[in-house]
C-alpha cells in the first residue's frame, strides 16, 4: 500500500470514529447538552414539557444523522476503499461532507447568535479530516 495510502485510511478512519462518537452522544442524552443551556439561558428543568420533546427531537435527528454518516463510511472505508475502488475515494468525502458541513453550519450559528460554546472545533475538524483524507487519496 502506498503510505498517502494508508495516511488517507487512518484520516478517514478517524472521522469515523468522531462521526460515531458524537453521533452515539447525541442518541443517548436524556437532556440537551451544555452548550445548548448557554444558548437558550435555562437550565434543562425550567423548559416547557412540549420544548424539551422537540429538542430530543432534533438531537436524536442529529444524532442519527451522524451515526449513519459514520457508519456508511466506515463501510465504503473498509471495502471499495480497501480494494482500490476509484469511485469509492470520491464518495467517501461527499458522504461525509453532507454530514459535516451542515453540523459546522450549525455549530457556528448557535454560536455567533448566542455566543453559546457550541462544538465548532470537532465540526470543523470533521470537515478537515474529510479534507485531507481525500487530498491523500489522490496523492
Amino acid at each position: 500500500m502506498r503510505p498517502a495510502f494508508t495516511a488517507a485510511f487512518v484520516v478517514y478512519a478517524l472521522s469515523v470514529l468522531l462521526f460515531c462518537v458524537f453521533g452515539i452522544f447525541y442518541l443517548v442524552r436524556s437532556q440537551f447538552m451544555p452548550y445548548h443551556q448557554e444558548a437558550v439561558g435555562k437550565p434543562w428543568h425550567q423548559l416547557d414539557s412540549r420544548l424539551q420533546a422537540l429538542l430530543i427531537g432534533l438531537m436524536r435527528t442529529a444524532g442519527g444523522g451522524l451515526l449513519a454518516t459514520g457508519v456508511a463510511i466506515a463501510i465504503l472505508l473498509l471495502t471499495p476503499f480497501r480494494a482500490g475502488e476509484p469511485w469509492a475515494k470520491y464518495a467517501i468525502p461527499v458522504i461525509g461532507l453532507v454530514g459535516a458541513i451542515p453540523s459546522l453550519y450549525a455549530t457556528m450559528m448557535v454560536r455567533s447568535r448566542t455566543q453559546a460554546h457550541s462544538p465548532v472545533a470537532a465540526s470543523a475538524a470533521g470537515v478537515g479530516l474529510l479534507v485531507l483524507g481525500f487530498v491523500l487519496s489522490l496523492l
